[in-house]
């Protein structure tokens, strides 16, 4: 009411705008949010279509635990990006068990990661799998793995979820992941820093907004990606255009592959079919992956072959 009633006391006026509360407000929005992925061990490995090498070792479980805001808390109503979505889950969920979509890659990107689950998965999954460099030149291993990292880039637009990404990503570093020791063990150290030396994946985390220009930007600072990542991205029907504008700049080589998991929502006024018609008008085949019956689906969108090269000479 801005008239007010009766006489105004500037002190009390104060006191009922600072001192108002809210009863049914959660007094602490945050919440850890704990995933280990491990591979489904009714579901046989799928090996490259690319190759006849047998597939990978199977990888140890990947634990990873992320800061952010409860789903119902009034800061996702402010930022999507806070909290964590199903579609985030099920994306890492798929590449655990199918892990050669990610193996003998340069460069892996998220987009719209938000507190970053799927790009830190992915830091985690290539970091466990054979470097090209190991299998090729043995007597040259250690240089050159440490000359070929797969790189991961975890992007946001949203500052808000942009804090809480980089405090995530320093949460989930490899080397916390590792038992404690009580005493100092200096053949242990000696171990542990050979093991950090030789890591094949390295994770940094970028502010990214959509679209050609900024995409085109930051390829000439960070080069192209031959995976990009995304998973619950999409809410209006406005940011398709800028989504698919993005991807084409980063995408690279003709094996790159962007992978997005989606989830339908009925208050959503997107469907998929829209996702799909843009997608299609900006030059990229799809391929349904998995879908799930409550509503969860991944799709690998390629480019198609005109459509590549010409991104491609765009970012030289």
């Amino acid at each position: 009411d801005t008239t007010g009633s009766g006489n105004n006391d500037d002190d009390d006026d104060d006191d009922e705008e600072g001192g108002m509360i809210d009863p049914f407000a959660d007094p602490d929005p945050y919440d850890t949010f704990s995933f280990t992925f491990s591979k489904n061990k009714n579901e046989n490995e799928q090996s490259s279509p690319t190759t006849t090498t047998p597939p990978p070792p199977q990888s140890k479980s990947i634990h990873i635990e992320i800061r952010g805001c409860k789903t119902d808390s009034e800061q996702v109503w402010k930022s999507t990006g806070l909290t964590i979505w199903p579609a985030a889950q099920f994306l890492c969920e798929y590449l655990m068990n199918h892990e050669y979509l990610l193996q003998n890659r340069e460069q892996i990107i998220e987009l719209g990661a938000g507190l970053g689950l799927c790009g830190i998965f992915a830091h985690c999954l290539t970091a466990s799998l054979s470097s090209p460099c190991e299998e090729s030149n043995e007597e040259n291993n250690n240089e050159e793995t440490r000359n070929s990292k797969i790189r991961v880039l975890v992007t946001d637009g949203d500052t808000d979820a942009l804090v809480q990404l980089r405090e995530n990503i320093q949460r989930n570093q490899t080397i916390q992941q590792l038992q404690p020791v009580t005493q100092v063990d200096h053949e242990a150290v000696e171990a542990l820093s050979k093991m950090l030396d030789t890591q094949t994946s390295a994770i940094s985390c970028h502010q990214l907004l959509w679209g050609h220009k900024t995409a085109t930007d930051f390829v000439k600072r960070h080069g192209m990606c031959d995976v990009v990542l995304a998973s619950d991205v999409i809410y209006v029907p406005d940011v398709i255009p800028p989504l698919f504008d993005t991807v084409q700049t980063l995408l690279c080589g003709k094996d790159g592959i962007f992978l997005m998991a989606y989830y339908s929502r009925r208050k959503v006024p997107v469907s998929i079919d829209l996702v799909l018609e843009k997608a299609q008008e900006r030059g990229f085949s799809h391929e349904c992956l998995e879908e799930t019956p409550d509503g969860l689906c991944l799709y690998k969108f390629e480019l198609n072959h005109h459509e590549r090269k010409s991104t491609e000479s765009q970012t030289l």
